[in-house]
């Protein structure tokens, strides 16, 4: 039986959906036997409920009716935006949403490192408080995971990685790295889980 993934998130998911369609990656390469995406992407997707249209927080009932198994969630960076919102209120957030997405039947919820952005300092220094504190909650729990794009997507390569508006990546660049990051997080979750059930079963 196949493991369901949601990929859930802002602008990043929809873009990278899109990519993935024009560049023949369709199920990001991988045997829909093994692993079946489906996928959320809303433009200017948001955590905090100030634009319901613009909501996250309604993909619950997607995670139901897909019996989605594993939730990869590519969020927070619209909402660091608003200089009113508060970094821990931002996280808290997310992390609410995380657990309705548990509660709604995934298993396990894969929470993207928020990346920075070219010549925005302010942004800058919230993202990096904000993935302090998602993986800090992260390593308290099995079911969350904080996926640190590391190597593929470093601060240092995203002057080549992203358009010159700064916050998308490069098509050509930037999304094949995001791809490669994306599909391993996938793969490192299905032996995750492929694990726990080993242990379950061995009890």
């Amino acid at each position: 039986m196949s493991t369901s993934v949601l990929l859930l998130g802002h602008s990043f998911v929809k873009r990278f959906h899109l990519w993935c369609a024009s560049n023949h990656k369709h199920n990001l390469n991988l045997s829909s036997n093994r692993i079946q995406i489906y996928w959320h992407g809303v433009s200017g997707g948001i955590l905090l409920p100030t634009n319901k249209l613009k909501s996250l927080l309604q993909a619950k009932y997607l995670v139901s009716e897909l019996n989605i198994d594993v939730t990869f969630v590519e969020a927070g960076s619209n909402d660091l935006c608003d200089l009113s919102l508060s970094v821990e209120g931002i996280v808290q957030a997310l992390f609410d949403l995380a657990a309705t997405i548990l509660n709604s039947g995934s298993k396990l919820v894969i929470i993207a490192e928020i990346m920075q952005r070219r010549n925005d300092n302010m942004f800058n220094m919230r993202a990096r408080q904000a993935n302090a504190l998602i993986s800090a909650y992260c390593r308290a729990s099995c079911q969350f995971i904080f996926w640190a794009h590391g190597t593929i997507l470093t601060c240092a390569l995203q002057n080549i990685l992203l358009l010159m508006i700064g916050v998308h990546f490069h098509p050509t660049q930037g999304m094949p790295r995001y791809f490669m990051s994306v599909r391993s997080s996938l793969l490192f979750a299905e032996r995750r889980l492929l694990l726990a059930e080993n242990q379950a079963e061995s009890v």
